[in-house]
């Protein structure tokens, strides 16, 4: 009697403790939105997308590049991320431009968050017209929890 007393205590504890881990577990997401194109401008075609994660932190991304993978000049292409929880914007980042020569670039948030919910990414790309800069939004990505 005790042995068995014994067997199903130890089986209820190891349940409860495996239960209660996967409660606590947190799961990666990453969600990406379609490539948006547009162009051509002074030459060069792009495609722009969003991306949020909470992967390693929770951020969003923008990534623009050129369609046919040329490098466009220092300058040409800029990106802003943002990122929204609940149609509400949490982050966003100022426009970074490619450094040098690249057929493609990006930037991301730095934040952690802003408290647990339903988040998205929604950003704008540049690209230079030849006097000044023409912006493009990308398609909103799908939603995660974080």
């Amino acid at each position: 009697m005790f042995r068995k007393d014994l067997k199903y205590m130890v089986s209820s504890l190891l349940a409860g403790v495996l239960l209660g881990s996967f409660a606590v577990m947190a799961f990666a997401s990453t969600a990406s939105s379609g490539w948006g194109t547009y162009g051509p401008i002074n030459g060069y075609s792009y495609q722009n997308k969003a991306t949020v994660s909470n992967d390693t932190r929770l951020y969003a991304a923008t990534s623009v590049q050129t369609q046919d993978s040329s490098n466009a000049p220092t300058g040409y292409m800029g990106a802003v991320a943002r990122l929204y929880k609940s149609d509400v914007l949490c982050q966003s980042t100022s426009y970074s431009y490619n450094s040098s020569s690249a057929a493609g670039m990006g930037t991301s948030t730095t934040t952690t968050g802003c408290g647990s919910g339903t988040y998205y990414s929604y950003g704008l790309s540049a690209a230079y017209n030849g006097n000044g800069y023409n912006e493009w939004y990308t398609f909103q990505s799908p939603n995660i929890t974080n």
